[in-house]
């Protein structure tokens, strides 16, 4: 995100997103059970970065962390109840006396696992864990992000 003339991480953050909104899909029929996936309304859209490799890498980031958290017990990681999506955050740190830009991406993982009281976890989440493949492990959910 290094762009010549920015005054901050999250400026040239926002400034490398297409200005072009895409239609945000309904994933696994979330609309039908009433659940949002996106922080506002569906209809606003979403964005992309300009930068098709970025874009490319973004989407490899997702493929292999989903391959990494596959297993027996989560058969299939990538889907709207458990790695859908990751918070893309920007800022600083200090590097041998200077300031260095920094940006971050924090993947979440088992989202929306479903209801199951024998492994301790009854709680309802709402519209979006309705229906959820995602089941519930404690010692996967304390490593989760």
């Amino acid at each position: 995100l290094a762009s010549p003339g920015s005054s901050s991480p999250s400026h040239a953050l926002r400034s490398s997103l297409h200005p072009r909104k895409l239609r945000v899909p309904d994933v696994e029929d979330a609309l039908v059970c009433g659940c949002e996936l996106t922080p506002g309304p569906r209809r606003d859209g979403a964005r992309r970065m300009r930068c098709r490799r970025a874009n490319e890498y973004l989407a490899e980031l997702f493929l292999l962390a989903g391959l990494h958290l596959e297993g027996p017990t989560r058969p299939n990681p990538l889907s709207r109840f458990d790695l859908f999506h990751a918070h893309l955050w920007t800022g600083e740190t200090s590097c041998e006396g200077r300031v260095v830009p920094v940006v971050g991406l924090l993947m979440h993982a088992m989202e929306y696992p479903r209801a199951d009281p024998n492994a301790g976890f009854d709680l309802d989440l709402g519209r979006c864990h309705s229906r959820s493949s995602c089941a519930y492990d404690p010692a996967a959910m304390a490593a989760r992000n």
